[in-house]
């Protein structure tokens, strides 16, 4: 069943990637059903994330907006630092997307506050939401200046990556 499961989530990040939104939501629901019978967290948030991104692509917002409750609390079952941040910037994200704009503020700010600050994601989720409520001006900081964490994966040379100190334009 284990093997099971995690092959259906596999299916299901492939699918995304291929832009099969269909399968996605196919495959994850599959991985989430069985994940009731076994103990395996880890896909079962890869399960419940995919279903997110998916649900909200295809604009089935009250699909995308059910899922909201279990991504973070899942991450922090998981105690995964990045899977936290990918949690609140995800449901950020379908706030955002589904008009619910003051939910969508107080988990960027959550997630900014939550170190979730270094992800381009919740970044730029914010920047989007202060461009589309009139404080562009505020939106610009959080592209302008990226946190340090941010700012050294930038010095990667090897991944053809801009060297240290060079100015991204964005």
């Amino acid at each position: 069943m284990t093997l099971e499961i995690r092959v259906l989530a596999g299916a299901g990040e492939t699918a995304w990637w291929r832009l099969s939104l269909p399968e996605v939501v196919e495959y994850t629901r599959q991985v989430i059903e069985l994940s009731s019978q076994v103990d395996h967290p880890r896909t079962e948030f890869q399960a419940r994330f995919y279903l997110a991104r998916a649900t909200t692509a295809t604009g089935d917002t009250s699909a995308a907006r059910q899922g909201l409750p279990y991504l973070p609390a899942m991450a922090e079952q998981l105690r995964d630092r990045s899977r936290i941040g990918d949690a609140i910037s995800r449901n950020a994200a379908i706030c955002f997307f589904t008009g619910d704009w003051e939910a969508a503020l107080e988990i960027c700010d959550r997630g900014l506050a939550h170190d979730a600050g270094s992800k381009a994601a919740m970044r730029s989720t914010r920047a989007m939401l202060d461009y589309e409520r009139g404080a562009s001006a505020e939106g610009w900081v959080h592209l302008q200046a990226p946190p340090p964490a941010w700012r050294a994966s930038l010095c990667n040379h090897k991944i053809g990556r801009p060297p240290c100190g060079a100015r991204v334009a964005i």
